[in-house]
């Protein structure tokens, strides 16, 4: 498998998207896919610079816009601390405080 750190054009992006990609909501020989090199905010960008309204970010996810420095961050901060904790730890930890308002019976 070769490598490349070059950007792909859009033309290969949605060859690429075609041949691999499974698309769940549409018959797959009439999808035409947008390719999309960058976002931030409520745009997203085609590598060739053109400029799109992302509509469809809604329908799938909170729209608070691409590249939000909140989420950022946030996602930032659980990785630091996915290296030193146990995620089964975290969720043993809710449940003993959630059983601890007689919830669930665990005792």
């Amino acid at each position: 498998m070769t490598v490349t750190t070059e950007a792909m054009s859009g033309a290969e992006m949605v060859e690429l998207c075609r041949r691999h990609t499974l698309f769940e909501w549409s018959a797959q020989s009439a999808v035409d896919p947008i390719p999309v090199a960058r976002s931030k905010g409520i745009y997203f960008w085609t590598p060739e610079g053109k400029r799109f309204i992302d509509f469809n970010s809604q329908l799938m996810c909170v729209n608070i816009g691409h590249g939000d420095e909140r989420v950022i961050r946030a996602i930032k901060e659980q990785a630091e601390n996915l290296a030193t904790r146990h995620v089964e730890a975290d969720i043993v930890e809710r449940a003993l405080r959630f059983d601890a308002l007689g919830h669930i019976g665990l005792a």
